[in-house]
């Protein structure tokens, strides 16, 4: 796997895949609490091309799917903030946020929430932990 660049399917899972590991070991028990928020997955389509949303996709969105909210949430407050979001992108040449995806980092982060745009599992990991040992004086 050498050279190969991980979608970002596969660095949220690794990312997931490093929290069971830490959990287990409690050395940052917090990151049980970590969710995926799936408002970034595609919805189907019914028909070709052009055509309709499927009645699992209508029924996501009447629940409340939202294009742009991060991928990930840690509702733990640390520091100065009520919590954690981490909009996770691939190590791929040209992946950046969305104009949705920005919007709502903006408005998260007037809300007091710490939000983060993370490239790869491993910037993730580092904003995690670093977010985990902020204290009360820190910005």
């Amino acid at each position: 796997m050498t050279g190969q660049v991980l979608t970002e399917h596969a660095e949220q899972a690794e990312l997931l895949r490093w929290t069971r590991e830490v959990e287990t070991l409690r050395e940052y028990p917090e990151v049980e609490l970590l969710f995926a928020v799936p408002n970034g997955a595609k919805l189907p389509y019914t028909g070709r091309g052009r055509g309709r949303y499927s009645k699992e996709a209508m029924n996501l969105k009447r629940e409340g799917l939202k294009p742009g909210v991060p991928d990930l949430c840690l509702p733990v407050p640390a520091g100065i903030y009520h919590g954690l979001f981490i909009e996770l992108k691939s190590l791929r040449r040209g992946a950046k946020a969305t104009e949705e995806q920005l919007w709502w980092i903006e408005k998260l982060r007037e809300q007091g929430f710490k939000v983060e745009i993370c490239r790869g599992f491993e910037a993730a990991r580092d904003v995690i932990t670093g977010y985990l040992n902020l204290n009360d004086e820190e910005l």
